[in-house]
């Protein structure tokens, strides 16, 4: 299929890219609580991707294949499980356009816009492109993904200043909470080195706000730099506890986001009751319930803020 035809099918979809800069000081509380996600907890929604020990993708699976221990209590009996095919996909790239993002910055706008326009994007999906670092904080566009406006707005990106990067991942995840079709299945892709120098939050605020959503964070690794060890591990952090994994862009960087997409389409989407609890924080594992050899990929957790604390 040719690029021209993949474009004419990304023209064709209701997709929106949303560009915004976003930099410091951000407006807020100092304890986050502007930007926290709150959410009565009526249904569990839980995402997930699943893959045998030779780590080939499950396509087939059953509500008996599974079990999921939801604060060591184990649930068995599940309000519904579908592939997540049948959900449109809420998507934020994250540009980290910080000064030490300087020299990869034009390669990384390179790349994105070529996986907006290139990838076949379903009627439904949503895609918002975020990226963060300055002095100033401006909207630089709202525009269709193929608009000669968004693209030019990404091509005029320059890296400078601080690196706000879990106030950025807080604000984005409420960004997808109120901005989506209810049934989609939110996630985020973040192009940074990992090294947070101004925020208001912490790592940990980051993780829960995108596991309160059900939002992997998709991280990419660059291998064209040395990667900063503090950094490389907060990236793996993020995306262990959330659901997501990390991109290693050492051989083609579309080709990793494109294993984004597969991935979230490729999975599933489970829904249980929740269960009674004392305590606002809950932990979650997704074991095999027969076959030893499944292996789950999930959040690993969620608050239920009808607990107080």
């Amino acid at each position: 299929m040719t690029r021209s035809h993949h474009l004419r099918i990304a023209l064709s979809c209701a997709l929106t890219v949303l560009v915004i800069l976003f930099a410091v000081p951000f407006a807020g509380a100092a304890d986050g609580t502007e930007f926290v996600i709150r959410r009565n907890v009526r249904e569990v929604r839980l995402s997930f991707s699943v893959s045998d020990n030779q780590g080939h993708r499950v396509t087939e699976l059953r509500p008996s294949d599974l079990v999921v221990v939801d604060n060591e209590i184990v649930i068995r009996n599940f309000r519904s499980l579908r592939p997540a095919s049948e959900t449109p996909i809420n998507l934020a790239i994250l540009i980290d356009a910080s000064g030490s993002m300087a020299r990869d910055i034009a390669r990384i706008v390179e790349v994105v816009k070529r996986f907006v326009a290139d990838t076949r994007w379903e009627p439904r999906d949503r895609v918002s492109i975020i990226a963060f670092g300055g002095s100033d904080a401006r909207a630089l566009c709202a525009l269709h993904c193929a608009s000669p406006s968004a693209s030019e707005a990404l091509s005029g990106l320059r890296a400078d200043g601080v690196t706000p990067l879990y106030d950025v991942l807080v604000r984005s995840t409420g960004l997808l909470a109120t901005d989506a079709d209810p049934e989609s299945r939110p996630a985020l892709v973040l192009f940074s080195d990992g090294l947070d120098t101004y925020s208001m939050h912490s790592a940990s605020d980051a993780i829960a706000a995108a596991q309160s959503l059900d939002a992997p964070i998709y991280a990419l690794v660059s291998r064209q730099r040395i990667p900063d060890p503090d950094g490389e591990r907060l990236l793996r952090l993020l995306s262990r506890s959330t659901g997501g994994f990390v991109i290693d862009d050492q051989q083609s960087p579309e080709q990793s986001l494109r294993l984004v997409i597969e991935d979230l389409r490729g999975g599933f989407v489970l829904t249980y009751q929740p269960i009674h609890s004392t305590v606002p924080q809950h932990s979650l594992q997704i074991l095999p319930a027969k076959d030893p050899r499944l292996r789950f990929r999930s959040r690993g957790g969620y608050r239920d803020v009808r607990v107080s604390e």
